[in-house]
């Protein structure tokens, strides 16, 4: 069954690396509290591993990574007018 999912999952999504999939899974599935786990408990799980990352992303950035990230966000505005003046004066 685990093994006719992750073709299916590769079949899918081609752009996942299988073999790395592959691993993860099976480290996954080798844990007994993972393979008794229902869908809504590991959603769950996720979202809690996630806010924890989020958590600890939002207390440990910079101001100099706080101005980087305000420079792309402009730099892009910019970037998609130019493009959309290219475009419209051809």
């Amino acid at each position: 069954m685990f093994l006719k999912a992750l073709e299916t999952t590769v079949e899918a999504r081609p752009m996942l690396n299988k073999a790395k999939l592959r691993t993860e899974l099976s480290l996954i599935y080798e844990n007994v509290e993972f393979r008794t786990c229902t869908a809504l408990i590991c959603y769950n799980f996720n979202r809690e591993q996630t806010s924890e990352i989020k958590t600890f992303l939002r207390t440990t950035i910079t101001q100099d990574h706080l101005n980087a990230l305000a420079m792309l966000s402009v730099e892009k505005e910019r970037r998609k007018k130019r493009l959309t003046e290219s475009f419209a004066t051809q």
